[in-house]
């Protein structure tokens, strides 16, 4: 099933616009650009290693979207095709039964919001789709994320015992 169309335009309180779309193929390049673009630090929050690339099996998962399976979004400044953020759910690996989901953003656009924003747009879309609950994996060090999830209502699993690693989810009513 094709994924619904997300072409949805932002203004953020620093003024500038973003434009939120779903992924798409021809998204490949950019998508790459964008992972190769984060600072060892943001990358190795967002995937636990630091990545130049994405491999091939998950840079088709982000990019050919197997809708309600697993969908994309990306956010791009208004005017340019460069990437500035992802967010996503995919089936998570956790037998949890719960989705998983996931947002990056460019290190120069942290903190303004379009990680809000994608989340939003994302959370959204898994109500359209009837998903119940999104799940996420999180570095304990990922002090920024956790403030995150707390401003959106996103809820620490204080049951998911892991000295690295904590757990939080948000259900989608």
């Amino acid at each position: 099933m094709d994924p619904p169309s997300v072409n949805r335009q932002f203004e953020l309180a620093d003024g500038s616009t973003i434009l939120v779309s779903s992924a798409r193929p021809r998204d490949a390049d950019a998508m790459q650009a964008f992972v190769g673009g984060l600072s060892q630090r943001s990358s190795y929050l967002r995937f636990f290693s630091r990545l130049d690339q994405l491999p091939p099996s998950i840079l088709k998962r982000f990019t050919q979207v197997d809708y309600p399976s697993n969908m994309t979004i990306v956010a791009v400044q208004e005017g340019s095709s460069k990437i500035i953020g992802l967010a996503g759910w995919t089936p998570s690996h956790v037998q949890s039964g719960d989705d998983e989901c996931a947002v990056a953003v460019a290190d120069e656009w942290q903190s303004r919001a379009v990680a809000t924003t994608l989340l939003g747009v994302l959370y959204d879309l898994a109500k359209i789709a009837h998903k119940t609950r999104l799940e996420g994996f999180v570095l304990r060090e990922n002090h920024r994320m956790f403030a995150l999830a707390s401003n959106l209502g996103i809820v620490l699993d204080k049951d998911f015992r892991d000295p690295l690693v904590a757990k939080m989810y948000r259900d989608i009513a």
